[in-house]
């Protein structure tokens, strides 16, 4: 396997990992035999037959459950007490993130249209299937998308523009944004004239658009990119890491991942080295640890950069 497919998997390793560690409160496991999948507790007793063609972990006492139908799967959800409380309907579905989550469902009348909306725990549509593509809600809003078509002389030209509605599904803020990403700590990243900025609750910038990429804002520090290269802005607009690194990641547990001469290290908020850059790949801290790849090997390091057994 190539050295690049082989850090893509990784990645998604560490951040199912990640996602585990942070909402599967029971330790419940996903696993997977003869192309099944089911549910086993920490100690590895079996708690839900291999059953499902496909399973997310739990997220907020729900998972995503999937079951294929021909060439293509239907999706619903089972609750923390392993009752399957969603039907398989769906075309789409994601996590559940403050009471709801998205999913896309297939026309009534053509089955290659489809819309996405929102339901609860208990597989109620709280917001019907309106919107051509949705965002998980944060801070009380999701992004939503808005296809439209556009003529450059005799060509057609699909155009999106990005808006938010709250959970009873009212727009809030108009579709305007050639780009927009989920609130955190009270502000979003969003593109407008092919520049990047953040907006605040009532669609108003308050940081100007003026960089090539804004990422969503982690312990007050938001990332940046300018002529390629990536730093962090506070909530401010204040350039608090000067755009100088190749690649970077959030911040998480006062440290933020950044590649130097194709290697990764730690610094903290001052762009200071905590960790010197070693490793060929890792992943934010989280409760003070996070996984690295060091010569071809996966361990665990503390904020110290000491392996933990």
């Amino acid at each position: 396997m190539k050295p690049q497919k082989y850090l893509f998997f990784f990645l998604i390793i560490l951040y199912a990992c990640q996602l585990y560690a942070q909402n599967n409160d029971r330790k419940i496991f996903r696993f997977i035999e003869n192309n099944k999948y089911g549910f086993e507790d920490v100690k590895g007793n079996v708690l839900v037959k291999p059953q499902y063609d496909y399973a997310g972990e739990f997220n907020a006492g729900m998972a995503l459950v999937g079951e294929r139908k021909h060439n293509y799967y239907l999706y619903g959800y089972i609750n923390d007490s392993l009752k399957q409380v969603v039907d398989f309907i769906f075309k789409e579905a994601g996590d559940f993130s403050e009471g709801l989550a998205r999913v896309e469902k297939m026309g009534e009348f053509l089955e290659f249209t489809t819309y996405w909306g929102f339901i609860n725990k208990k597989g109620e549509e709280v917001i019907p299937a309106q919107f051509e593509d949705v965002g998980d809600f944060h801070e009380g809003v999701a992004f939503f998308v808005e296809y439209s078509t556009d003529w450059v002389f005799i060509f057609p030209k699909q155009v999106k523009k990005y808006g938010f509605i709250d959970t009873t599904g009212k727009v809030i803020i108009e579709p305007q944004f050639e780009f927009a990403s989920n609130f955190s700590e009270g502000i979003a990243p969003a593109e407008l004239d092919d520049k990047f900025g953040y907006i605040n609750h009532q669609g108003e910038f308050v940081i100007k658009p003026e960089y090539d990429e804004t990422r969503v804002i982690s312990e007050g520090l938001g990332v940046i990119r300018q002529n390629n290269l990536y730093g962090f802005i506070n909530k401010n607009g204040e350039i608090i890491i000067q755009p100088k690194y190749i690649q970077v990641r959030k911040f998480g547990n006062g440290l933020a991942l950044v590649k130097v001469n194709n290697k990764w290290g730690y610094i903290n908020s001052s762009n200071e080295f905590v960790i010197k850059p070693k490793f060929d790949d890792g992943s934010n801290f989280y409760n003070g640890k996070a996984e690295v790849i060091l010569e071809g090997k996966h361990i665990i390091i503390n904020k110290e950069g000491e392996t933990i057994n």
